[in-house]
């Protein structure tokens, strides 16, 4: 696939995602019609996103946001990543600011996030981590409402509509999959995707009639594709054997997209997390 592919993929994905977090404003925000790739110059979206390349995820998912309120939509945008000081310090960062196509003035906080769900056993706090242990989605979704959309009050009195732009996935125990009861501090329609410890990812990756893709940053966003004669799919041996390798000298969390065999063209089935057994107390 085309490195251009991916950026028409994902900028698409991007769009026409379901939120991840479920807000009181939802209503209130602008709202715009899916996105359809006849609507993108594919060569400019490519020139644009490779004139400033990012390998961090959540950067390359604001810079395709960027992208379609400038580019797609055609909106004046009136602040982007502005730092906001005071005194001597820095107290946070105003994602976006533009005018859009009704001529309201937007406060956009932009964010992808990929949680893990643990056990009811857990407290309320932690119950969603992402791979990175200090980040739950309560204390993401608390400080957006708490701390970053604040922001603009002072600075951008002319703001008619703040909102939260957060897209990603929750991932489900491969055990629990079945059982988990919806927290409503999730959008209802959010994506998902199972998870695992490395010492027990042999009892998820059991299955000879699916193929396995690891997948790089900052690609983590749209649904991957396989097709007939792509080197990167293993089967679930030779997935475990490339996991065990990267679990013992890397120790970081990794991200798999899984294909059914007897689709030969076609989308990914699932999305599958996997991480190491001491997850998340040994990873800060």
């Amino acid at each position: 696939m085309k490195t251009s592919d991916f950026y028409l993929r994902d900028l698409l994905w991007v769009v026409n995602s379901p939120p991840l977090m479920r807000f009181e404003e939802e209503e209130s925000a602008s709202q715009s019609p899916a996105l359809h790739a006849g609507q993108i110059d594919e060569q400019h979206l490519k020139q644009w996103i490779e004139s400033d390349p990012v390998r961090k995820v959540g950067r390359y998912f604001e810079r395709l946001v960027l992208y379609w309120v400038r580019y797609v939509r055609r909106c004046e945008v009136i602040a982007q990543a502005q730092q906001v000081i005071e005194g001597d310090r820095t107290v946070g960062e105003i994602d976006l600011v533009f005018r859009d196509e009704r001529g309201l003035v937007n406060h956009w906080e932009i964010a992808v996030k990929f949680y893990l769900h643990l056990a009811a056993e857990n407290t309320a706090d932690a119950s969603f981590v992402g791979p990175n242990a200090l980040d739950t989605l309560r204390k993401k979704r608390t400080r957006l409402i708490e701390h970053q959309l604040p922001l603009s009050v002072d600075r951008f009195p002319e703001v008619a509509v703040r909102h939260a732009f957060v897209r990603g996935r929750i991932f489900y125990h491969w055990k629990l999959m079945d059982g988990v009861v919806i927290s409503d501090e999730l959008s209802p329609g959010h994506l998902t995707g199972r998870w695992s410890r490395s010492s027990e990812v042999i009892h998820a990756i059991n299955d000879d009639e699916t193929k396995y893709r690891f997948l790089e940053k900052p690609y983590w966003l749209a649904e991957q594709l396989t097709g007939r004669a792509d080197s990167n799919d293993l089967d679930a041996s030779g997935c475990l054997r490339k996991l065990e390798q990267h679990v013992s000298e890397k120790r970081q969390p990794v991200l798999l997209a899984t294909f059914k065999r007897e689709v030969s063209d076609g989308a990914e089935s699932e999305r599958l997390f996997v991480v190491s057994d001491d997850w998340p107390a040994a990873h800060p």
